[in-house]
This record gives C-alpha cells, structure tokens and sequence, in this order.
C-alpha cells in the first residue's frame, strides 16, 4: 500500500524528507523496528486512546509502554482508556488500523 495522497502532501509542505518503506504486515511497532533492522527506540508509535469521550494520539518510542494515568493527567482528563479497533476505524477511516500516522490531521485530536 502507498502513502495516502494527504501525508504525502503534508511532509513535502513542511519540507520534511521521507522515504516510503513497504514491510510485511506486522502488529507490534517492535517487529517493525526488528524488520527494518533499527533499534525500537529510534521508531515512534502511534497509540490511540480514548480520553474524556475524545480520542488522542499518544506517540512514543516502540520500546516503551504507555502508563494510561500519565496520560489522563498530561491531557487533564478523568477516564482515559486505550482506543477499540473499531472506534479507530471509525475515527481514522482514512488510515488502516494500527498504521495512523504521528501527524495533526484530524480537527479536535491533541
């Protein structure tokens, strides 16, 4: 699958250099790096959560795990909770599940 037309769009108008890489379909962000042959700590998730109703984007290093209640007080909500596949896909129609991208796209996403 290519980069879709808008995160294409939205590197080049920053001027941000990218490469597009094609791997096998992986489901950890750590596979990812073992394919890529990098450490886990140079590739940056993307984890999903529903904080407050909302949903956030929380980007991290792969090879840390994310503490949901430092995510609640860093976004200064009460209930906070990691993100279904489906209210993902419903969310980011425009990206695969697990493959939403570190970038503000989405109105009301911190």
């Amino acid at each position: 699958m290519s980069v879709p037309k808008w995160i294409e769009s939205t590197l080049e108008n920053e001027h941000v250099a990218f490469e597009e890489r094609h791997h096998t379909p992986r489901y950890t962000a750590q596979e990812v790096a073992a394919e890529e042959h990098f450490c886990g700590h140079r590739l940056a998730k993307v984890v999903i959560v529903k904080a407050d109703g909302g949903m956030a984007e929380v980007v991290a290093p792969a090879t840390r795990r994310i503490n949901l209640q430092a995510v609640a007080r860093e976004l200064g909500c009460d209930a906070c909770r990691l993100a279904t596949e489906q209210e993902i896909s419903e969310h980011f129609a425009d990206c695969e599940v697990g493959a939403v991208p570190p970038l503000r796209h989405w109105p009301g996403v911190p």
